[in-house]
């Protein structure tokens, strides 16, 4: 063995051997200071209850300054935010509005063209065409976006109309027509 676990040994056993001892005179010492201290103790039970009361209060109130405080401040960041969220809904809103008239304005574009199209081409293209009017007229926000998307939106029943008759021309004529109100719509809402 080395010194040093020899050492680390003799450590453990004194320690071992001197914890009774200690129990013994530390039990010793308080019962016999036990009467004498009793009325102390309750004094010093009832400061430190006084204390620590007083120390409740003082963070209670403390919490109640900074609630305010927190409120406050959260109803003015909720202020902004709430703005700020408009703002956005309402750019990405005519943001919307303008992808929705733009697509639309391809698409009548498109099937008025003189190639011949199949008559479930133009139902099919009748129909995608008056679901983005409905969602311009709805997006349309100033009066002039609203008078033209609802010009534009009677077209384009009548385009679906003719195209769910088989009416190709009336079909196309309707798209035609539609075309330049939607313009108006993309025009009024990129200004």
């Amino acid at each position: 063995m080395s010194l040093k676990s020899i050492s680390r040994w003799l450590l453990a056993i004194g320690c071992v051997g001197a914890l009774p001892l200690v129990a013994q005179t530390t039990s010793t010492s308080t019962t016999a200071t036990t009467s004498s201290t009793t009325s102390t103790k309750t004094e010093a039970r009832h400061v430190t209850h006084k204390a620590k009361t007083e120390m409740k209060e003082t963070k209670a109130e403390e919490k109640k300054e900074t609630k305010a405080e927190e409120k406050k401040e959260n109803k003015a960041s909720e202020h902004h935010e709430m703005k700020m969220a408009h703002h956005k809904a309402r750019m990405a809103a005519s943001g919307r509005l303008v992808m929705d008239a733009t697509r639309l304005a391809a698409i009548l574009d498109d099937s008025q063209s003189k190639a011949s199209i199949s008559t479930a081409a133009l139902k099919t293209t009748a129909n995608e065409a008056n679901v983005l009017v409905g969602r311009v007229y709805a997006g349309a926000r100033t009066a002039s976006e609203k008078k033209a998307a609802r010009e534009a939106r009677t077209h384009v029943r009548e385009m679906r109309v003719a195209a769910m008759k088989g009416d190709d021309a009336g079909a196309k004529s309707h798209a035609g027509m539609a075309l330049p109100f939607v313009y108006q719509v993309v025009d009024a809402a990129t200004k």
